[in-house]
């Protein structure tokens, strides 16, 4: 639990580098400038608060899940499972959000361009965190707390490629690793939720 609570608020912190994605890199809510060339006449700080909104909604539905899943207390296998799966919504959520943002304000032609010029690096990252986290709770073992640990550092890598979403990937990252941490819990003597299940 204290890998999701400190990665959601990282998340929280880290906030106002969203901002920065959305209005500079995105150029949501954001008009060319008549004037011509590159340059973008974009809305205050206080016109990003939806968008910023909509981000934070990557990082807090996922913690909360989270939380649920580990009080609720499902079997240790079922419980590494779902918070992979929750992990890696987070994460598509981030995604399929920013590309709303984007299309909203710049309809269909330039969203792939504005889109991927920002985030496709960070897109391809975590792509490969994502699988990396399913392939690893098929595992068993050792194999699965190694995948675990390493899809959360690719979350990691994805964050230090695209600062702008570590709002909705540090969340990620502490789900990943506290997946990791009762998957290790679990190399040692089953507990009784486990032995329990079929």
């Amino acid at each position: 639990m204290v890998w999701v609570i400190a990665g959601a608020v990282l998340s929280v912190l880290t906030a106002p580098l969203a901002v920065g994605l959305a209005r500079d890199q995105l150029h949501v809510r954001c008009e060319a400038d008549p004037l011509g060339g590159d340059s973008f006449i974009c809305a205050d700080g206080i016109g990003y608060l939806e968008s910023l909104a909509v981000l934070l909604c990557a990082a807090v539905v996922p913690a909360f899940l989270s939380g649920l899943l580990i009080f609720v207390n499902p079997s240790r296998t079922t419980r590494t499972r779902l918070l992979v799966v929750v992990a890696i919504a987070g994460i598509a959520w981030a995604f399929l959000a920013t590309w709303f943002l984007v299309h909203r304000s710049h309809g269909l032609a330039d969203t792939a361009a504005y889109w991927s010029g920002a985030l496709l690096p960070a897109a391809l990252i975590l792509a490969a965190a994502s699988a990396t986290a399913l392939g690893s709770v098929f595992g068993s073992g050792r194999i699965r707390v190694i995948g675990l640990r390493t899809a959360a550092v690719l979350v990691l890598a994805a964050t230090l490629v695209q600062p702008g979403l570590a709002v909705c990937t540090l969340t990620a990252a502490g789900i990943l690793a506290a997946a990791a941490a009762g998957a290790s819990a679990t190399q040692g003597a089953p507990s009784r939720s486990d032995r329990a299940d079929p």
